[in-house]
């Protein structure tokens, strides 16, 4: 068989693959499943990251306030910590940079002090929990990760950071972060035990004496 007539028989196998291919999809009722495009996310794993939380979330309730006339002259007093490394750390933290942007910190409830309150809900996902797929993309992810530039592998735990500034019943500010940490980091954020190694595994961890 000539070399042309072999690759038309093979085109020709390849369309009748690909129509056969996209027919099936076609015929489904609910969407395929895709990933969004690749990004980083920030892991924390050092007191100085802590300290970069507190700063960011002292700058945006700075920021909040001056938008309120009614409320920027009031104290704010930060809600106890619980005996966690990371929650008495950010207390600290959080203390400090109120106070370096000239906002007024009340170490005792007062009746027109605003409340900062703070909370941690602590997930853990199942080992290889990600499918990597072939491309330009993930391709370019993979070779800086083996080159070393400051891609690294992801974490089973993550953690979702709630701020809550409240006055009168009111929220006056509600922030919400998302990190991953170091596996072997667990416990200096939550003493809970997570059960076993379901993905998707919750645990609400309050950071606040109640």
């Amino acid at each position: 068989m000539k070399p042309r007539i072999i690759c038309k028989s093979l085109g020709a196998l390849i369309v009748l693959a690909l129509m056969a291919l996209f027919g099936g999809c076609a015929s489904r009722d609910i969407p395929l499943s895709a990933s969004p495009p690749l990004y980083s996310q920030d892991k924390i794993q050092a007191a100085d990251h802590w300290d970069n939380i507190a700063d960011s979330v002292a700058l945006r309730i700075q920021k909040t306030l001056e938008d309120r006339p009614d409320l920027v002259n009031r104290p704010v007093y930060v809600q106890p910590p619980n005996s966690r490394p990371f929650s008495r750390a950010l207390y600290s933290l959080l203390t400090t940079r109120l106070v370096s942007k000239g906002m007024q910190v009340s170490g005792q409830p007062e009746p027109e002090s605003l409340l900062l309150e703070y909370d941690l809900q602590l997930i853990r996902y199942e080992r290889e929990r990600r499918t990597w797929t072939p491309g330009l993309a993930s391709l370019g992810l993979a070779l800086a990760s083996v080159a070393g530039v400051g891609y690294g592998t992801a974490s089973e735990h993550e953690l979702v950071l709630n701020f809550h500034l409240i006055h009168n019943n009111r929220y006056v500010m509600h922030l919400s972060q998302i990190f991953y940490i170091n596996d072997q980091d667990r416990d200096l954020y939550a003493n809970v035990p997570l059960a076993d190694g379901k993905a998707d595994q919750l645990r609400r961890v309050p950071l606040v004496s109640r």
